[in-house]
């Protein structure tokens, strides 16, 4: 499967960490958010990811709905693809944090994922690293 790279967005499997990595910058519209997670969903059962790490340092605020498709479909969606872990890296600006928190402020009903929040990627991935899972070890 093609990593995703766009110049608001990108979604890659990451190898080192294996690991989807997503990353938001910029004004995105609604519908190419939606398409964007729709592809992460791909990626993540395409993969069997368990682990994550979503860096929104360079969104400045969800479109209108975008949180709530988040809240509402993403993590839901996540989930049930088998996704355990989650590193966001939160964004820079108050607003787009402000945005962030917003979106998760259920995720701790989805009791199979764990998340944590980081202001840097060295952080986020080093967590991520971390993370072992099954798929990680190697038969």
């Amino acid at each position: 499967m093609k990593d995703l790279i766009e110049k608001n967005a990108s979604v890659i499997h990451d190898k080192v960490l294996n690991c989807l990595h997503a990353r938001l910058s910029g004004f995105i519209s609604y519908d190419d958010l939606v398409r964007v997670l729709k592809y992460e969903f791909k990626m993540v059962e395409y993969y069997k990811l368990k682990k994550c790490i979503i860096d929104l340092t360079g969104i400045k605020v969800y479109p209108s709905g975008g949180g709530e498709y988040v809240k509402d479909v993403w993590f839901p969606q996540m989930e049930r693809n088998g996704v355990n872990y989650i590193a966001f890296i939160v964004p820079e600006n108050v607003f787009g944090e402000a945005s962030m928190q917003k979106a998760h402020d259920k995720v701790e009903e989805h009791k199979n994922l764990q998340t944590r929040n980081f202001t840097d990627e060295a952080s986020a991935k080093s967590w991520i690293e971390e993370q072992k899972v099954a798929a990680d070890v190697l038969v």
